[in-house]
């Protein structure tokens, strides 16, 4: 019999005492069984498990609104021809992965395409092109590294930009991700303004779990939003070296858990009407928040996050009124 229910027959009862309800043997005996259960319980137990069980799973799932009925929106790279030992170009596997089913210029929301990063070093020289609604996603037990091949010059590894939805404009670019792997731009020349990732993107997107690595001393930057945009969450990552490691430039933004370590600038404010910065480390830079440009910011927050080795934590324009 259930606890509850024996518990229930007691109250029909009527056994009460001052002190309360009087239990009868049986529900002391249930009782005193679930307390030592709770006893014995250590609670949740960490794994080490040796493969990620998303990339494990079979991926039967399907699209139903979608016109075509053989579309599959889980894809590899390396299924479509990316080269994870970092000796050859990528760049085509990643995009031929993103816009298989021909998903350039879908704005709407029957093609999903989630793409699965396998553990590996992969060269990206041509920009990885990201679509309206398309999740690329590292394993987070063994993230790979994408490579910035010095042919890209000055455009970014991962276009975040998808100009070919509707009018163009960055506040429809919705349901993104980019999470669990490395961005390395050190192959690039010091000199060159290299850009890690354009994140021109709306609502509905995620970034987690990304550790951008530039030179020291170097004009490369880590992410830029020059299209503008209005994101919401940037979190859980990681920003090393280079000129800025976020060039901020959206309608709002909440930056959580991130670390900045020696970029000249950690987020350069350029546009913001909302903005919280919160968990956040800032070491070895010149500012963690640079607001000197007038206008540049409505409200900006900075929450529980420490600046160590900087010369300002918050560098701010004051207009004398």
């Amino acid at each position: 019999m259930r606890i509850g229910v024996i518990l229930a027959s007691a109250l029909l009862a009527g056994a009460r005492t001052a002190a309360g309800l009087v239990l009868h043997d049986d529900v002391k005996v249930a009782v005193e069984a679930r307390q030592q259960q709770q006893q014995q319980c250590s609670g949740p137990v960490a794994g080490n498990p040796s493969s990620w069980w998303r990339a494990q799973i079979g991926h039967n799932g399907t699209t139903p609104y979608s016109t075509d009925s053989t579309f599959q929106y889980y894809r590899t790279v390396v299924q479509y021809g990316a080269d994870n030992t970092g000796t050859r170009d990528a760049s085509d596997g990643f995009n031929f992965a993103i816009n298989a089913w021909s998903r350039e210029g879908n704005t709407v929301t029957t093609r999903p395409a989630y793409v699965y990063i396998p553990p590996g070093r992969y060269r990206i020289k041509k920009p990885i092109q990201m679509y309206v609604n398309t999740f690329l996603v590292g394993d987070p037990l063994n993230p790979p590294t994408l490579i910035a091949d010095p042919e890209l010059g000055t455009q970014p590894v991962i276009n975040g930009y998808d100009r070919w939805q509707g009018d163009g404009s960055p506040t429809k670019n919705f349901y993104m991700a980019l999470r669990n792997f490395k961005v390395d731009t050190t192959e690039i020349a010091t000199d060159r303004s290299a850009v890690a990732i354009e994140w021109s993107v709306s609502q509905g997107t995620s970034f987690a779990n990304v550790h951008v690595v530039m030179p020291n001393f170097s004009n490369h930057t880590g992410m830029t939003m020059s299209a503008g945009g209005s994101g919401i969450l940037i979190s859980d990552s990681v920003f090393e070296g280079g000129a800025v490691g976020i060039r901020l430039n959206s309608q709002q933004y909440q930056f959580k858990g991130l670390r900045f370590d020696r970029c000249t600038v950690g987020i350069s404010v350029q546009h913001v009407f909302v903005g919280v910065v919160q968990d956040v480390s800032f070491s070895n830079c010149l500012y963690g928040v640079d607001m000197g440009a007038r206008n540049s910011a409505g409200t900006m927050s900075v929450v529980d996050s420490s600046a160590t080795s900087c010369r300002a934590a918050v560098n701010a324009y004051v207009s004398g009124n």
